[in-house]
């Protein structure tokens, strides 16, 4: 157990817990929390850093309410999975505004965060990764080797990546459309 600096988040390492030590850890945490883990379905993700309020749904105003989840996310090197209270979930839609930053500061040592893709449910049903981010439509994004890399979201006529693998996919091609500026000169 690491307690993370000037944050509230604890990051335990569940793989160094077998099956049975794991639901143990998960009821008490759930206990010690007061928070109940989520069983529902969703479909649509927006980062908490987009939306005006967690407590109120984004696409269909009704409260949401925050729970634990067992989070997708990817990373440089295979998609992980975390449990944490990081979702404020709608008591309405199938729809989830997520804590990246929680999500972000709890990943394992050596990982690269590139985004939270969707909801695992430990076996009991599939996986719900996002349909939608941020409001717009996404596709799931893959390297040559076949590792999730994250979503990119489409809109406005125009693809726009929501991962950080995404925001450096663009940085790396400005400097091309800035030289090809100046040989036209």
């Amino acid at each position: 157990m690491v307690r993370i600096p000037e944050t509230d988040t604890v990051r335990v390492d569940l793989d160094q817990l077998g099956p049975g030590a794991q639901d143990e850890f998960k009821e008490v945490v759930s206990q010690v929390s007061e928070f109940t883990f989520f069983e529902g379905h969703v479909e649509h993700g927006y980062s908490l850093e987009r939306v005006s309020s967690p407590q109120e749904c984004p696409r269909c105003q009704a409260r949401t309410r925050q729970h634990y989840a067992e989070w997708i996310y990817s990373t440089q090197i295979a998609p992980r999975l975390m449990l944490a209270p990081a979702g404020y979930f709608c008591t309405r839609c199938p729809t989830v505004i997520v804590d990246e930053a929680l999500i972000r500061s709890g990943v394992k040592p050596g990982y690269k965060f590139l985004g939270v893709v969707g909801l695992d449910h430990e076996g009991g049903k599939n996986p719900d990764f996002f349909k939608t981010w941020n409001g717009h439509k996404v596709v799931h994004v893959f390297d040559e080797r076949g590792i999730h890399q994250g979503l990119s979201a489409l809109g406005a006529g125009s693809a726009r990546r929501s991962t950080q693998a995404g925001h450096k996919a663009r940085s790396r091609s400005r400097p091309g459309k800035k030289g090809k500026r100046s040989r036209r000169r």
